[in-house]
């Protein structure tokens, strides 16, 4: 752990650039920021990412490689890395145990997302903006998995909050969607989701458009209540959430300390023993 002038916890040297840069990092690819499988931003995206040279970030890209978290393609770029069977048993235990916390996430999101689409279909949406969401919609149909249409998606709804122009509404946003999205990992998705998103997407930003906050707000509750309604129920917020039957006997942390022993655990969320100091 370091400190914010990058001093570390134990009074040690202080932690190098590429150190801090990896630390971030690996922060922003535990907290879901970046999914499993999914292709990273390019180095100079990164770079202004994590405020450091090109260089310091092609360097925290090939040391992550060496730690397994990123795999980096000569040409291509970088991807993070499948999950590991024990990994995922450790991020399926953990999102269990957090369950609590990622479904008010989820709550929280979907009042934020209805506020901006009503907000934006009263103040109106910049042609600019209109025209790179509606690209947005066009690229994600030509997909065909979520994984592939993850990122694109995230840029739409980071779109239309960062048009609202209050930061602090879309810095919130991003915080619920990147808490939330390490559960969406172990959600069962329907087969049509793709195709109903995008529908879902084109309703929203047409009513948009047409200045009518009352189908933007209706619109964009129905497309966020999907997802929170697939969370409920891979979680139940009585402890009876599908994820449960699938959870290890007992997942840790690197480190080894105790992340969740099911057998643990009561139906109202609460633990007992070593879990439920974690």
């Amino acid at each position: 752990m370091s400190s914010a002038s990058g001093q570390s916890a134990s009074g040690q040297r202080p932690l190098t650039a590429v150190e801090r840069a990896c630390a971030a990092m690996v922060q922003m690819l535990d907290l879901g920021e970046f999914q499993p499988g999914e292709r990273l931003p390019s180095a100079d995206a990164i770079a202004k990412l994590l405020g450091v040279s090109r260089p310091i970030a092609l360097q925290t890209l090939r040391v992550l490689e060496g730690w397994g978290r990123v795999h980096v393609r000569r040409g291509s770029g970088a991807w993070v890395a499948p999950l590991s069977v024990s990994n995922a048993d450790v991020r399926r235990a953990r999102v269990w145990r957090d369950r609590a916390e990622i479904l008010q996430m989820s709550a929280m999101r979907e009042m934020l997302e209805v506020g901006v689409a009503h907000r934006l279909a009263t103040v109106g949406l910049a042609e600019e903006g209109a025209a790179k969401a509606r690209w947005l919609i066009e690229q994600m149909l030509l997909e065909r998995t979520r994984e592939a249409c993850r990122p694109l998606d995230k840029e739409f709804h980071d779109l239309l909050a960062r048009s609202v122009d209050l930061p602090i509404v879309a810095d919130t946003l991003r915080t619920a969607r990147a808490r939330t999205a390490e559960a969406f990992e172990f959600v069962e998705w329907p087969e049509n989701r793709v195709q109903a998103s995008q529908v879902e997407h084109r309703r929203l930003l047409d009513a948009i458009v047409a200045r009518d906050p009352e189908e933007a707000s209706r619109a964009a509750r129905e497309h966020v209540g999907v997802a929170g309604r697939l969370l409920e129920e891979l979680l139940g917020g009585d402890g009876t959430g599908v994820l449960r039957s699938s959870l290890p006997h007992q997942a840790t942390d690197p480190d080894g300390a105790v992340l969740l022993d099911p057998a643990s655990a009561t139906a109202d969320g609460a633990t007992r023993g070593p879990s439920s100091e974690s």
